[in-house]
């Protein structure tokens, strides 16, 4: 299975080259993010984590290294930090929010 990523950067070298995730993915991930926010509290939990750091999805897509988009997604530090933005507004909304 090939790893999917902002961009097609290794977030560490010697990695794997990832796939750069097409826009509806990206959407379908913030969703899901969402679902998962709703069943923890669901079952009782007051609060989740969103981890942004240490190389994984979210701070690929913030890093200027591993997100070289030219869409929404990338370019500009408003542009790299959307993905997360969207994901912090779709899990304070329990996953009710309609994603364009």
């Amino acid at each position: 299975m090939q790893p999917v990523s902002a961009s097609d950067i290794p977030s560490k070298a010697g990695g794997e080259i990832p796939r750069p995730l097409e826009k509806e993915e990206t959407l379908r991930i913030v969703k899901k993010y969402g679902e998962v926010a709703k069943r923890a509290q669901t079952v009782g939990f007051d609060a989740v984590e969103i981890h942004t750091g240490h190389s994984y999805l979210i701070s690929q897509f913030l890093s200027p290294i591993t997100n070289k988009r030219t869409d929404e997604f990338g370019g500009t530090p408003e542009n790299r930090t959307r993905f997360t933005g969207m994901i912090m507004k779709e899990v304070r909304a329990g996953g009710t929010i309609f994603l364009e």
